[in-house]
């Protein structure tokens, strides 16, 4: 009888222990189920400066995550009792793996990690928002600040608010937008480039602020729901092609109304070096797709291929959006269907480095981009550029929307233009 109930015990034991909460109070042992929306945020890892300020720094952090109401925060008070219930000792726990698996005990989904350190009067911040199942940062941010505390405070904050960032979403007429990271690139396209134009000047450009590009080009569905109308040509492609001969001034109507009907004021088109940053997505060769574009990857003249390469078919109209496999950070057809507008008055390129490019104030013409239905492969190139009035309307002419991050300030689009009778020069086969 002995030996049965010792074989026994292994066995009661584990079902007291999955039995839940009830079991866990008459064992008055607490149990911490994971719970995904669930975070911690530890005191920061003051690398060098003033340790009292490893505190104050995780409280800004915890007053923006509970002012979001995207997660349920954990108050210190709670984590530190927990842990010392758990008997997990924080003393000496600064590696990241060490609160990733605070974290696990905690029962959290997810942790915020952060870092500072003090080097000849420069304060250099990093936070990690990392997932406790793999271990793995989502997503992290980085500021440097020359400033009293107030105003580091005030970078932390900002930082905060980066790691609440959403990777895509979609808005109320069904328009899908995927984050696009900060990042430094080569715009304008290589001496050595087969057929390149004079105004493809290789400079560095510096984008300093993340933002959402739309993955498919304006639909006809989605600009009919918001103007009440589709002057579309290829009418008979759906309402899931893209809308065509809209002006770039009916774009910004369009995107007036969605601010309106949103309550927002972050749609806008994207600057012409976002939509260059957004077309490579990493690549350093003509198109995304390497050096090559054949008419499976994407809605072009076929007839007329890169230099080089094999000739495809000439559809001749344009077709659903989604019809190719998207580049690698998830936009469709930003080679062909139609052009796409961008805010920018068009202008030489300089011939230095640039940061947040946003083109001159005035000007003819407006930048648009990524070839059409119509045009040769050259006219798909990522560096090919093309300028159009801004109150012209062409069935090869759309284009999609970027998105201001709301944690952002948002700047007011420039809409003032100039009206000219500049016929429409797109470049043609």
């Amino acid at each position: 009888m002995k030996k049965a109930i010792k074989a026994l015990s292994p066995l009661l034991f584990i079902i007291l222990y999955v039995s839940g909460p009830l079991a866990a109070e008459k064992m008055n042992k607490p149990v911490i189920t994971t719970v995904e929306n669930s975070i911690a945020i530890f005191d920061f890892e003051i690398i060098t400066g003033d340790k009292s300020l490893s505190r104050p720094l995780s409280e800004s952090v915890i007053n923006e995550f509970s002012q979001s109401g995207k997660y349920k925060v954990i108050d210190q008070s709670n984590m530190d009792k927990i842990l010392k219930e758990k008997k997990f000792l924080m003393s000496g726990c600064v590696a990241e793996e060490c609160k990733v698996e605070a974290g696990r005990t905690l029962g959290v989904g997810k942790i915020v990690n952060g870092s500072l350190s003090l080097e000849r009067k420069t304060y250099y911040l990093t936070l990690k928002l990392i997932d406790v199942k793999t271990g793995k940062a989502e997503i992290s941010a980085k500021d440097e600040c020359k400033c009293e505390l107030d105003e580091l405070l005030v970078s932390t904050k900002r930082l905060a608010k980066k790691l609440l960032i959403e990777p895509k979403i979609t808005n109320s007429i069904g328009m899908t937008f995927i984050y696009i990271k900060p990042g430094i690139f080569m715009m304008g396209s290589p001496p050595d480039e087969q057929r390149r134009d004079s105004d493809e000047i290789q400079h560095q450009v510096t984008l300093t602020n993340g933002f959402y590009m739309q993955t498919t080009e304006v639909t006809q569905k989605q600009w009919q729901s918001i103007m009440k109308k589709n002057p579309s040509h290829f009418k008979n492609c759906g309402g899931d092609c893209p809308v065509e001969q809209v002006s770039w001034n009916d774009a910004q109507e369009f995107i007036k109304r969605l601010n309106k009907n949103e309550g927002v004021n972050c749609y806008r088109l994207p600057t012409e070096a976002e939509w260059e940053y957004a077309v490579r997505a990493g690549t350093t060769t003509p198109f995304y797709t390497g050096n090559c574009l054949s008419t499976d990857q994407a809605n072009y003249d076929g007839h007329y291929p890169f230099s080089g390469c094999s000739k495809g078919i000439h559809r001749d109209t344009t077709v659903k959006t989604r019809s190719f496999s998207p580049n690698a950070w998830g936009l469709y057809d930003m080679h062909g269907n139609v052009w796409e507008w961008c805010q920018d008055w068009k202008e030489d390129y300089p011939s230095g480095s640039v940061t947040d490019p946003a083109g001159p104030s005035s000007g003819l013409n407006r930048v648009n981009r990524g070839g059409s239905w119509f045009n040769d492969a050259r006219s798909c190139v990522a560096a090919n550029r093309s300028d159009t009035a801004p109150d012209t309307r062409s069935l090869r002419i759309g284009f999609r929307l970027s998105r201001t991050p709301l944690t952002e300030k948002v700047e007011q689009p420039v809409t003032s233009v100039t009206v000219t009778e500049t016929e429409n020069k797109l470049k043609q086969p």
